[in-house]
């Protein structure tokens, strides 16, 4: 991962309901979602998928908070091995927004979405240099058509993925498909397990 993320000077404080807003998974079906991404180019890679220096086999909340220190905002319980838990960090680097997005279940690391924003509108040629910078660390020697977009899942050889969108901001979701949560996300009671967020209940009220 890019080496400045791992010290911020400039966060701006967000309050709960931007954290709602923000947060991928507010039900069963978008967790799902994020472990079923739409098809997009599918590549394989020999490189170890990593987060910031960290495998994403070997992420927990202690290691994560090792590299980026405290979270700006926590959403969950405070023991994460009660249910869905989800730890943000927000950073400003000149012109850049990172929205980090780290999601633990029953006290598993889930995913880690990085989404890229900005003031202005984030030209194709950034968008290129970001994906550049993903490709050329997993993709070596593979020659890449970039310019019919940029959305692709990059799988190693412990099928963990990573995601590429290009959407209204520029995401990158890294997933841990560990034996561990992929049973959890068979298990039928799940569903159930998995309370709707403040901000879905919120939305109950006007809809």
């Amino acid at each position: 991962m890019l080496p400045f993320l791992k010290s911020n000077k400039n966060k701006n404080v967000r309050g709960e309901s931007y954290y709602d807003r923000e947060n991928m998974v507010h039900n069963h079906g978008d967790l799902v979602s994020v472990f079923n991404p739409v098809l997009k180019r599918q590549y394989n890679s020999n490189e170890i998928i990593k987060f910031s220096g960290l495998a994403l086999s070997e992420i927990d909340e202690e290691n994560i908070k090792s590299v980026l220190k405290e979270p700006d905002f926590v959403i969950g319980a405070a023991n994460s091995s009660l249910g869905h838990r989800v730890m943000f960090y927000r950073h400003l680097v000149d012109k850049y927004i990172f929205l980090m997005q780290f999601h633990f279940l029953k006290g598993s690391f889930l995913f880690v979405s990085n989404s890229t924003s900005s003031a202005s509108v984030i030209t194709k040629e950034e968008k290129l240099s970001f994906t550049k910078r993903i490709t050329d660390k997993y993709l070596r020697g593979i020659d890449l058509d970039l310019n019919h977009g940029f959305d692709m899942n990059i799988t190693d050889s412990t099928n963990n993925f990573l995601n590429i969108t290009d959407g209204v901001n520029y995401k990158v979701n890294y997933v841990n498909t560990s034996e561990f949560n992929l049973n959890m996300l068979k298990n039928p009671n799940l569903k159930n397990e998995m309370q709707e967020s403040s901000f879905d209940n919120k939305l109950g009220d006007y809809f």
